[in-house]
């Protein structure tokens, strides 16, 4: 980690979350949450060769607060703020540290639980990587409906627009997304979930030099988080990401989460890639 980058970044995170949520009001709802996590992921390379394919495991863990500014009956105003820490037990170039602020205006036209919640989201998350080529900052607006069917079922679907920009200009990315996720309470304890995501934009592979991928990418650059020899191509893909999960309740606030998420990203050349990310997490939330 560039800690002279690290420390003024998250001095600056710090001052700007708690004058965002100190404004909001004398009687807000504060609430704060962590999370430590351990990643598998069979290719951090999002390469398409089996050459250039490799694997790797990554602790997580993640701190956040905010508040929630009821504005009236059926309102409401969400700011949040959070840090996290990605560490690589191989390629230690893709280790992070990110910084998000969030706002999320909620509304809905009726009260009830059955009734349908609209959101608006903005966020700005700053990240800072042992590879400087991943330094980046990203702005990510969504637009998303849930809604309760039954008390053991819920839904949600959206659409989000986000930018990137990066020190590398082959992590300068534009992408559109669309999603859905439905959860199921099974008992009281356990909850099952599936998430659908549909991207359409930039996706970044690494590989060695061909010319099949540099007649169509974007960008190219050395990719110093893989060794020399390595480039980073940025190219136009249109992806499927499918998450499917499971959650324990521990107790009041606490509770273990198991995914298993596959993305697959497609070309129009025929550069194609699949990932599978499993992940274990310990949650923990409190008012």
């Amino acid at each position: 980690m560039h800690l002279a980058q690290a420390l003024p970044a998250a001095l600056s995170f710090a001052v700007l979350s708690y004058g965002a949520l100190t404004q909001a009001g004398s009687d807000d709802l504060f609430f704060y949450n962590a999370e430590a996590s351990l990643f598998l992921d069979d290719n951090v390379t999002r390469a398409q060769n089996p050459v250039d394919i490799r694997e790797d495991s990554v602790v997580e863990g993640k701190f956040g607060f905010g508040t929630t500014d009821l504005l009236s009956q059926t309102t409401s105003l969400i700011y949040s703020a959070n840090a996290s820490y990605h560490a690589f037990s191989e390629f230690d170039g893709l280790n992070a540290f990110t910084l998000q602020g969030a706002v999320k205006y909620n509304f809905a036209f009726s009260k009830g639980f059955l009734a349908p919640l609209y959101s608006v989201n903005l966020s700005v998350t700053e990240t800072l990587a042992d590879s400087a080529i991943r330094d980046s900052t990203k702005l990510d607006l969504s637009f998303q409906l849930s809604k309760w069917f039954t008390e053991q079922t819920s839904t949600l679907f959206g659409i989000g627009l986000t930018s990137e920009e990066a020190e590398g200009d082959v992590f300068d990315q534009q992408r559109l997304r669309v999603f859905a996720n439905v959860d199921l309470l099974f008992t009281r304890r356990w909850t099952g979930f599936l998430t659908l995501i549909y991207v359409d934009g930039d996706v970044v592979s690494t590989a060695l030099p061909t010319t099949a991928i540099a007649n169509v990418a974007d960008a190219i650059e050395p990719d110093d988080a893989f060794g020399a020899g390595r480039l980073a191509y940025r190219l136009d893909a249109t992806s499927v990401i499918t998450t499917l999960g499971l959650n324990y309740r521990l107790e009041h606030g606490k509770s273990l989460d198991f995914t298993a998420r596959s993305l697959s990203a497609k070309t129009a050349w025929g550069i194609n890639y699949d990932d599978l990310v499993l992940r274990a997490s310990y949650l923990v939330s409190f008012k």
